[in-house]
């Protein structure tokens, strides 16, 4: 999955549709691109993963099939590109 965070701050982004709450935080600004198959949260070329915080799950964003009601804080936008996981 690759999500893209553009036009704010320390940006949050909230599944309030997982139980409990799925949450990932990016204490940085501008965009940024977190791919979560490469471990990575670029900023251009730059690599700011060490600004991205989550909540205690192993994944990055937990998603569930179907609709899921996502929350963005921070300012901004966020585009989620979701391909189904590699088996």
């Amino acid at each position: 999955m690759t999500l893209t965070f553009t036009g704010g701050s320390n940006y949050r982004l909230t599944n309030n549709s997982t139980d409990p709450v799925s949450w990932l935080q990016i204490d940085d600004s501008g965009t940024i691109v977190v791919d979560t198959r490469a471990g990575t949260a670029l900023k251009g070329s730059t690599n700011v993963i060490a600004a991205l915080s989550k909540d205690g799950g192993r994944e990055f964003m937990r998603l569930l099939p179907g609709d899921n009601n996502m929350v963005l804080t921070g300012g901004g936008s966020v585009t989620i590109d979701f391909a189904t996981p590699r088996g």
